[in-house]
């Protein structure tokens, strides 16, 4: 063979070696697909700007015994896995996620050999943020995040999302409560969640986070005065 065709059979090997390689890597599940490969995110709080996926993700499910109880269809389909822990000075947290559409996710304890849920969150079809309340955990012991999204057409919907593990901040009504530090929280009139506010009352309720910011940004999501 002449110089010319071994030089255009070696970049035709080169060629489909780059193709191959670019195929497998197109394809590539996420480091934390199974729960022995979890990502560890330390001790909470974390809340970083840190992006993760379940972008090709696998479902890790073997039997309807590993489903958590909440998940939309009874099924996982792109699964992955995170670990934390808390310390003895902050054992209430909120986990939220946000990002990808259609988030489900389960909160257990145990290993990855034996998964004990203790709760789970979904939202609804065109949501992108949930969260859970995990109230009373136990300094020292992993848990165990195991993230989904769910997909009413059969398509996927992966995608990007982080992961915010903070204190719990529990509401406030006016007239229990004077004062927060706190950089987040609900408040309610004297009547709390469910009861309405009673005749002549005026209350004063301090907010002072200890963070501080140039602005205190109030979201009111029912008021009502009545005539």
């Amino acid at each position: 063979p002449s110089v010319i065709d071994t030089l255009s059979r070696m970049k035709y090997s080169l060629t489909l070696l780059c193709g191959v390689l670019f195929s497998l890597s197109a394809f590539a599940q996420p480091s934390n697909n199974e729960c022995v490969n979890l990502i560890d995110l330390g001790t909470a709080p974390v809340c970083t700007d840190d992006i993760y996926t379940n972008v090709d993700a696998t479902s890790s499910s073997t039997s309807p015994d590993d489903v958590p109880l909440c998940f939309n269809g009874g099924v996982v389909s792109n699964d992955v896995y995170f670990g934390f822990q808390v310390d003895a000075s902050l054992v209430d947290v909120i986990i939220t996620i946000s990002g990808t559409e259609n988030p489900q996710f389960a909160l257990y304890r145990g290993d990855c050999s034996g998964l004990a849920e203790l709760d789970c969150a979904i939202g609804s079809i065109g949501d992108n943020v949930i969260s859970i309340d995990a109230i009373g955990l136990t300094p020292g012991l992993t848990y165990f995040l195991r993230v989904d999204s769910y997909s009413d057409t059969g398509t996927p919907v992966w995608g990007d999302f982080t992961v915010c593990i903070e204190e719990f901040i529990p509401a406030f009504n006016m007239g229990d409560g004077t004062f927060t530090s706190s950089c987040s929280g609900t408040i309610f009139d004297s009547g709390g969640p469910d009861e309405d506010y009673g005749n002549g009352e005026e209350f004063v309720f301090t907010i002072c986070p200890q963070d501080f910011t140039q602005c205190i940004e109030l979201d009111v999501m029912s008021f009502n005065i009545f005539s």
